[in-house]
């Protein structure tokens, strides 16, 4: 006779095992259709790069969050514009939308440039991604 393993007790209509299994399946998707050597057009010009940084940087002063110096937001988003595979613009407005989602759900700990810094660390040095779909992947890691 065999046993089945005994399933998890839910917690709002969703166990919290399935959530986090969710986001691993998620952030594998990602580099499964997504990964290494894609041919969009991502990355971005030192202009682009100052336009994010200025752009991140004035939208944490605005909720409060302006204690950073340019040179970190000019770190990570040039470290992001060789890991994504989106523009530069398009990985600040990610960012933003992002940290709009963590405070309307409650994470209250984060920065623009914070989530821009878990966003390059949730990407392999050498490797190329949506950044989009690896921000979703953080999103339901951090509000689950």
């Amino acid at each position: 006779m065999s046993e089945t393993a005994p399933k998890a007790k839910k917690q709002g209509g969703q166990s919290s095992g399935c959530v986090v299994m969710l986001a691993v399946i998620i952030a594998v998707a990602v580099v499964v259709f997504k990964g290494c050597g894609s041919s969009s057009n991502g990355g971005g010009g030192q202009s682009d790069i100052a336009t994010g940084i200025q752009v991140l940087q004035q939208f944490d002063r605005d909720h409060g969050n302006g204690s950073a110096d340019s040179s970190a937001y000019q770190a990570a988003l040039s470290m992001a514009s060789a890991k994504c595979t989106n523009p530069v613009k398009d990985v600040a407005r990610f960012v933003e939308n992002s940290y709009t989602d963590l405070v309307s759900n409650g994470v209250e700990d984060e920065t623009a440039l914070s989530v821009l810094q878990h966003l390059n660390a949730s990407i392999p040095d050498g490797s190329r991604m949506d950044c989009q779909g690896v921000l979703a992947a953080y999103l339901a890691l951090r509000e689950g």
